[in-house]
């Protein structure tokens, strides 16, 4: 096993914490049973829930839990260890001894290197921290050699130096006792991915979703899985290591109705086996949804000519659903072709889902402003904005002219929505053709230091 200096450094603050460990005496063994992990969306990890049972003598001792997962993904002060259905049991405290702590090693070979190349090899006898470099004792057939940490660049060892989690407890009696063991893993996590299939008609489509298990961690994971959609863990940052290439997609499992807790949903897949550097697919849903498509135009007083968006949407009128992934196919001399990706939020039940589609391929919009009289607090503008059709077939497009605290005043086609933020009209532009909007707006500027006129203070271009 290797150590580099800085875990080398660190572990000299450590010997003296952890000291205490090397005299516990160890009387127990756990049996695990009932394994319950609770894994959340949007990389934050998971939680583990195990019931454990421990053989104890009567008085204080320390009862070493071995049946954890690999300790390199586990939270340490997140472990918890409580008494189920005794009151003669209580836990004083647990230490966490994992591998990158060297005392692990004092007694036994190891074999260090030098920043200059050089190799030492030898017993660690102890290291001594009232120095202000640190200095690592060891004894060879040469005799005693003292090393300064500050030289040191990495430190192997021969011995056994496995992580352990410890913990004290004391009991007033001797017998078998039952323990709930909980801690927080990072690394897997899970995502939702939807496909969603678009039929000859707007108005109809297929939308499917599976729940993907990801765990690049070198752990594997055997017991009842349940998947937490929703934020609970923003304060922290869950890391994410690089996924393998060992993949196990199209697992097909039935997945209960989500279940509101707090804030957020639980979803439970029932019994699991997740390896190592895999992930792992389950069918969440598969319904045929009305839809529709919808294009926009959305602009603003600066004038630009650019493609229209095309978006798809629905109503979610069945569970929320997961936020995750969305590709979007349409059938094509029997392939089904991709035409679009986008993601989506969290959406309740009765929720609008809105898909981006991307741009338009045929439709283009330009905005000009002809004219602009300045007033005392408020700006007048006359302007134009045209549609262009380039396809065979007739659309309808809806064009946003964005504002901050306007108002429409004059206009050659009928306004459909007006509020703080724009104004919205629905156009019909026919085949190989286009058509103009003509408008007139007075628009607010005695709040410009606050929410100043530019193209990046434009909202997120979605449908109404």
């Amino acid at each position: 096993m290797r150590y580099t200096l800085k875990k080398a450094i660190l572990i000299i603050g450590m010997v003296a914490l952890l000291a205490v460990a090397v005299s516990a005496q160890v009387n127990g063994v756990n049996g695990n049973s009932n394994e319950n992990y609770l894994i959340y969306d949007s990389n934050q990890g998971g939680i583990v829930e195990k019931s454990i049972s421990l053989e104890l003598e009567q008085g204080v001792h320390w009862v070493e839990l071995e049946n954890m997962e690999n300790l390199d993904n586990v939270d340490p002060d997140s472990i918890k260890l409580e008494p189920e259905n005794s009151d003669i049991l209580e836990v004083v405290d647990i230490k966490t001894d994992f591998r990158d702590n060297i005392k692990t090693n004092i007694g036994k070979e190891v074999e260090v290197e030098l920043t200059s190349g050089k190799t030492v090899s030898g017993v660690l006898l102890r290291i001594e921290d009232n120095y202000p470099y640190g200095l690592m004792v060891l004894e060879n057939d040469g005799g005693i050699s003292y090393i300064n940490t500050n030289n040191v660049n990495q430190i192997k060892t021969t011995g056994d130096s496995d992580s352990k989690v410890m913990a004290r407890i004391e009991s007033s009696g001797n017998g078998s006792f039952d323990f709930q063991l909980r801690y927080r893993v990072n690394g897997i996590t899970w995502d939702a991915s939807y496909d969603l299939y678009m039929k000859d008609s707007d108005s109809s489509s297929r939308f499917s979703g599976d729940m993907i298990i990801k765990n690049p961690s070198n752990t594997n994971y055997d017991g009842n899985f349940n998947l937490i959609s929703g934020q609970v863990m923003s304060s922290r940052y869950v890391g994410f290591a690089e996924e393998r290439e060992s993949i196990r997609d199209g697992f097909e499992r039935s997945v209960s109705a989500p279940q509101k807790v707090g804030r957020v949903y639980k979803y439970e897949l029932g019994q699991l086996a997740i390896d190592a550097y895999s992930r792992q697919s389950t069918k969440y849903m598969d319904k045929n949804i009305e839809s529709k498509t919808e294009f926009m135009y959305a602009t603003s007083r600066y004038g630009r000519s650019e493609n229209v968006r095309q978006f798809l949407t629905f109503t979610n009128n069945e569970e929320p659903l997961p936020k995750g992934t969305v590709n979007v196919y349409q059938e094509k001399d029997g392939l089904q072709v991709m035409v679009g990706q986008s993601s989506i939020e969290r959406t309740p039940e009765g929720g609008e889902v809105e898909i981006n589609l991307g741009n338009a391929f045929d439709l283009k919009g330009e905005t000009e402003i002809l004219e602009e009289t300045r007033n005392v607090g408020n700006i007048t503008r006359t302007g134009e904005i045209n549609i262009t059709n380039f396809g065979n077939s007739p659309e309808t497009v809806t064009v946003r002219y964005m504002w901050e605290f306007g108002e429409l005043l004059d206009s050659s086609v009928e306004s459909v929505e007006t509020n703080a933020d724009f104004v919205e009209w629905d156009i019909r532009v026919g085949a190989n053709s286009d058509k103009t909007i003509e408008f007139k707006v007075t628009e607010d500027i005695r709040n410009d230091n606050a929410r100043a006129y530019s193209p990046t203070a434009e909202k997120e271009i979605s449908p109404r």
